[in-house]
């Protein structure tokens, strides 16, 4: 059987170089033997579960960072990603009865400027009818 491929030297070498100390290796600061039956594992996980648990802001730290990703995300959608299939129904019926974006701005709750950008966007992909 082959060890797996981060015991590779070069493996190692590559991530080390990558990555410096932040990729996880195959050692920690011990060693623990594997484990034996169903018992021990629960045992294991409930005390790194209360380690987690008392450290302080972990769950601040991982729900700001989820918030920033989130965030960073939204930041690069254009305007015509962030309109649900709903409201781009209702764009298609209200420009279908010929209001301007201004009044399907107005109907839809969003901007005359968006409403044109998507509009233009239709064009240019050929969605619209």
């Amino acid at each position: 059987m082959e060890p797996p491929a981060h015991f590779s030297g070069d493996v190692r070498n590559y991530l080390d170089v990558t990555f410096g100390q932040q990729w996880i290796g195959r050692g920690g600061p011990f060693m623990t033997p594997p484990v034996n039956n169903a018992e021990e594992l629960v045992a294991r996980i409930a005390v790194a579960a209360g380690e987690i648990r008392n450290s302080p802001g972990v769950f601040q730290n991982v729900w700001m960072s989820m918030r920033r990703r989130f965030m960073s995300r939204r930041k690069q959608l254009s305007a015509f990603d962030q309109v649900s299939e709903f409201d781009r129904g209702r764009l298609v019926a209200y420009r279908d009865c010929r209001l301007s974006f201004r009044e399907i701005g107005s109907c839809v709750g969003r901007n005359q400027t968006t409403k044109m950008r998507i509009c233009d966007r239709w064009m240019q992909e050929g969605t619209a009818d």
